[in-house]
């Protein structure tokens, strides 16, 4: 395989992550050195400059390449996009802001091509979890978590997770039925999928490094309005 024809399509959604980008892409690269892979930062014109510091690492690292949009669209529609473009038959998704543990990524994929629909970085199994969350991260979480397991039961323990990976016959099959609004791109693509085999693999979740959290009442809004369409739609 060449650089050119990769077997696996990392997407990492960024806005304002140029302290963290870098240290995240050299990971990636670290881990999935036996891979044919290609990371695509799909970056909604971050006024960090983070678009620049990717186009600059892309010069002398070929895998990696930026798709750089205009304005702050959306994490949901930023994945979207980079599935789009990518040229993997094995999609993944992870944050650019080094909380998801690259360790699993290998595992993640290896699963997929064992035959699972849809695998996900889990901090709802045994052996994951979230490192130094404030009380009130963990409650917001618990509750939207809650809030979905009435929706779909407990068939996905991690609804909330943006740590996942799947072939691209699923992402296919159900594009056309996807709304990319805010920020939970998993929930749209589990309820659209269906997806017969899922796995959850444990990870620890990092609070960020560098930066600033994204979470926000729009965002929060936002996820309510989507939990309302699925459940209208899935009746």
């Amino acid at each position: 395989m060449t650089p050119s024809s990769p077997t696996v399509s990392l997407v990492i959604p960024t806005y304002n992550e140029a302290h963290n980008i870098i240290a995240l892409l050299d990971e990636v690269a670290r881990v999935l050195h036996h891979e044919s892979w290609e990371a695509i930062v799909v970056d909604d014109a971050s006024p960090d400059n983070t678009g620049p510091l990717v186009t600059a690492y892309s010069q002398s690292h070929p895998q990696v390449r930026l798709l750089s949009r205009t304005g702050k669209r959306g994490l949901s529609s930023a994945v979207i996009n980079g599935f789009e473009m990518a040229q993997g038959q094995i999609l993944a998704v992870m944050d650019g802001d080094c909380s998801h543990d690259v360790a699993i990524l290998p595992p993640m994929i290896a699963a997929v091509r064992e035959g699972y629909d849809l695998v996900v970085g889990s901090r709802r199994v045994a052996g994951g979890g979230a490192e130094k969350w404030p009380w009130y991260r963990h409650l917001t979480s618990t509750l939207a978590t809650q809030l979905t397991y009435g929706m779909i039961g407990r068939t996905l323990r991690d609804p909330m997770s943006g740590y996942f990976c799947l072939p691209r016959s699923l992402f296919e099959a159900c594009k056309g039925r996807l709304h990319p609004e805010g920020y939970k791109i998993l929930l749209e693509i589990y309820c659209a999928g269906r997806p017969h085999k899922v796995h959850e693999i444990p990870f620890i979740f990092k609070d960020r490094v560098q930066g600033h959290s994204k979470l926000s009442l729009q965002v929060a809004m936002q996820f309510l309005q989507m939990l309302y369409r699925l459940r209208e739609k899935n009746r």
